[in-house]
């Protein structure tokens, strides 16, 4: 699945909302995809599955931020910064990251590319500085904090490299 926002609708606030909460659903997609490949490792695929219900509270988490703000905050101009990360964003998520991963070191890599790429840049982005009249996303930046720290987790959890190198995935057709 390519994401990409046509220069011309790319600029706004609400473009901005629009990409990172489909980011955030393909994101819990692979998560899920991953819950379902490694069925064998007791507590694999509810770690796995517990990454994906923190990207769906993401995207619920953006949906509500962005239907609390004023349209003329989601019309304003989005900062070039912010314009480059979807830029790069894009580039990441054009690709198809599926095809990448055999083993449970795949799948862990891939995990970690996400997780600390500019998605979370946008991700902090929309979810703080955006958040100009008020409110405060001190509980959202926390959550993100805590999702990181299940992945920096994942050794001590699910065995070091060379050992997640030889868990092959379980595809069923």
């Amino acid at each position: 699945m390519k994401m990409v926002l046509p220069e011309s609708e790319a600029d706004t606030i609400e473009k901005l909302f629009a990409f990172s909460i489909e980011i955030e659903l393909r994101a819990a997609a692979i998560y899920l995809n991953f819950a379902k490949w490694f069925p064998m490792i007791p507590g694999l695929a509810n770690f796995w599955l517990g990454m994906q219900e923190d990207e769906l509270g993401h995207a619920r988490a953006l949906e509500d931020i962005r239907g609390a703000l004023p349209a003329e905050v989601l019309q304003d101009v989005a900062p070039a910064e912010m314009l480059q990360n979807v830029q790069s964003i894009q580039k990441l998520m054009s690709k198809d990251l599926m095809s990448g991963v055999h083993n449970l070191d795949d799948a862990s890599e891939l995990a970690h590319e996400l997780e600390f790429s500019e998605v979370n840049v946008l991700f902090n982005f929309l979810t703080s500085d955006v958040m100009t009249f008020g409110q405060r996303a001190d509980i959202t930046y926390a959550n993100i904090v805590k999702h990181q720290k299940k992945l920096l987790d994942f050794n001590n959890l699910f065995g070091d490299r060379d050992w997640r190198k030889g868990v092959a995935i379980q595809v069923s057709g």
